[in-house]
């Protein structure tokens, strides 16, 4: 497992972990596009301000997502966590 800080945030980088079977935890760059996958199995983008913002409206702290990376004809399954902070 490696553990990352946003400075060495780099999708390839994490590609090439994944198919090697190892993982990794890294901070979110707001730069990296992140996307859901439709039942045809197209990506779209995934608007996580508007989900964090729901989530705040409806009072619930910790938001759990599955979202992709793509990135040169390659995409990644990643597990999105995010925690309210008070």
């Amino acid at each position: 497992m490696l553990i990352d800080d946003l400075g060495y945030f780099k999708q390839e980088a994490m590609m090439n972990m994944s198919e090697k079977g190892a993982y990794f935890l890294s901070r979110y760059s707001h730069r990296t596009g992140i996307y859901t996958k439709t039942e045809e199995l197209k990506l779209l983008h995934f608007d996580i301000l508007d989900k964090l913002k729901k989530a705040v409206l409806n009072e619930i702290a910790l938001c759990d997502f599955e979202v992709w990376f793509s990135k040169d004809d390659r995409q990644l399954k990643v597990r999105m966590i995010a925690e309210k902070m008070p």
